[in-house]
């Protein structure tokens, strides 16, 4: 091998390793400048993970429903992708109109990758929130706060995240209760 070649080499195979991670930042980055906002309702917990820190998980109502999921005859045990067709109800809340195998050509859709024949269920393709840790007590309080409150009297779950959707992928940008964000910067 020529002296030249190997530092090339070396030069190559450590470009391609930034490559990979700073397309997913790109995308990431893309989908919240350029993607359309949609309201999910949700029920948060809030775990600590030593490695990644303060974050909520995220469990949205639109998961709880049963779909008309495409047929499918792929082998049991792999991953089948479908594409859910997404737009707003009365009070401007996400909702899953229909489930598609193909993803539509100008409707907004979240692509979701999901085990074959796992029922009628999806499950969205984004389901933690991380927090800051100096911010993260606060919230948890206040969520649960609302949750409570809410329970108490009897009324819907106050708490839902707004996610930037574009070409299928979703980013969570905050979380809202009835007054705003609970933290994120919204954009209402």
């Amino acid at each position: 091998m020529n002296l030249l070649t190997r530092p090339f080499l070396w030069l190559l195979l450590g470009a391609l390793m930034l490559a990979v991670p700073l397309s997913m930042i790109a995308r990431k980055e893309y989908v919240l400048s350029q993607g359309e906002v949609f309201r999910f309702r949700l029920a948060p917990m809030d775990p600590t993970d030593p490695f990644r820190g303060r974050y909520m998980t995220l469990s949205f109502e639109v998961e709880r429903a049963n779909y008309d999921l495409p047929a499918d005859d792929g082998d049991p045990g792999t991953q089948q992708v479908l594409y859910a067709l997404l737009e707003r109800d009365d009070q401007g809340f996400a909702r899953i109109t229909r489930v598609e195998a193909h993803a539509p050509e100008s409707l907004p859709y979240l692509r979701i990758t999901q085990p074959r024949h796992a029922g009628n269920r999806l499950r969205l393709p984004f389901n933690r929130f991380f927090l800051n840790e100096d911010s993260a007590a606060a919230v948890e309080a206040k969520a649960g706060k609302l949750l409570r409150e809410a329970n108490e009297q009897g009324k819907a779950n106050p708490l839902h995240a707004e996610v930037r959707v574009k070409d299928g992928e979703g980013v969570v940008t905050a979380l809202l209760g009835p007054d705003g964000p609970l933290t994120g910067k919204a954009s209402r």
